[in-house]
């Protein structure tokens, strides 16, 4: 229970660091909208729908989620404007979405050390859900809004991530969490930086196949685990913990490890843009590639060797897939 509370601590506490202020000017975007997706409580959730100025053929949609520890963030704030901007100049469709940030509401000076669990368990699946419900209004409004509802991909940063990665853990597993989503509806990839799964009454196994998952993580996060924490029943698994299921199970991956570097990983995606985009490419090309990394440990961006090998990778025989582990560093 010790470790439970240090890390509910730590969380909040250096999570806090990477929420940004609002980023002023405008994003490259040929229009945008916003839209009330779902009313919580007293909670009304807001998302913007930004369409980009040189769209992808395939129509493929980006659901953003951004971190704060739960606590702060919004769909405005720099890291999701950079984020936002950086998947717009790729062709992407943009909806940047807000979720209720549980930690925010609950004063912890007053819960019980035996409610810990608890805590982290709502703060986790109410943003899934709200992620959920965002998701469920897009394909209510595919037409309108120009939408493939078979290329929804979702994304997220820091506490984002684990939201997103939660989601769909629970569709996989028919949790609460999911029930907004549409029936049948999977997202057609997943791309984490710095996420987990939480699962406060069992094991991190999925019951049904899980979208495919990117996954950048710094192996010394001190935020985020690496691995997995469990305590009874209940089970917090990060990247490494989450890669080796996906492994095991023959499920679609891609991995990027980031050696020295810790939770700021979780602000990377307007720089690796590259990575991003190859591996949805791949995944809506129906590829299954398991492709596991090691990024420099002297520098955050791949380098250009890298970038060749991650060239080669993709220009690969289509016929020939399967595991592909490239140690990048030198």
């Amino acid at each position: 229970m010790k470790k439970t509370i240090l890390f509910v601590a730590l969380f909040l506490s250096t999570a806090l660091l990477y929420a940004q202020k609002p980023l002023q000017g405008p994003l490259t975007c040929a229009d945008s909208s916003t839209h009330l997706f779902a009313v919580r409580g007293t909670d009304s959730l807001y998302l913007n729908f930004y369409c980009p100025v040189n769209p992808r053929a395939d129509r493929a949609t980006v659901v953003y989620l951004y971190g704060g520890a739960f606590i702060k963030g919004n769909r405005n704030d720099k890291q999701t404007r950079l984020d936002a901007d950086a998947l717009l100049r790729a062709g992407f469709s943009v909806a940047a979405i807000e979720y209720r940030k549980y930690f925010g509401m609950v004063e912890f000076s007053k819960l019980s050390k035996s409610k810990y669990l608890d805590a982290l368990d709502s703060a986790f699946n109410y943003a899934a859900a709200d992620c959920g419900a965002a998701v469920a209004f897009l394909v209510r409004h595919a037409d309108s809004l120009n939408i493939d509802t078979t290329k929804i991909i979702l994304t997220g940063s820091s506490a984002g991530a684990i939201a997103v990665l939660q989601l769909d853990f629970a569709r996989a597993n028919g949790l609460e969490a999911a029930r907004d989503l549409p029936q049948a509806f999977r997202p057609a990839a997943v791309v984490s930086y710095s996420g987990a799964v939480f699962n406060h009454h069992g094991s991190l196994k999925y019951k049904s196949e899980p979208a495919p998952t990117a996954f950048f993580y710094g192996e010394v996060d001190k935020v985020v685990p690496y691995r997995c924490i469990s305590l009874f029943a209940a089970h917090y698994g990060g990247s490494d913990c989450l890669i080796s299921n996906f492994a095991d199970n023959d499920y679609v991956y891609w991995a990027f490890r980031y050696r020295k570097h810790g939770h700021e990983v979780c602000s990377y995606l307007y720089r690796t843009m590259t990575e991003y985009t190859a591996f949805i490419d791949a995944v809506l090309a129906g590829r299954r590639i398991h492709y596991d990394s090691h990024c420099s440990s002297d520098e955050f961006l791949i380098t250009p060797l890298s970038k060749l090998t991650l060239k080669d990778l993709l220009d690969y025989d289509e016929r020939e897939e399967g595991v592909f582990d490239e140690e990048r560093y030198r």
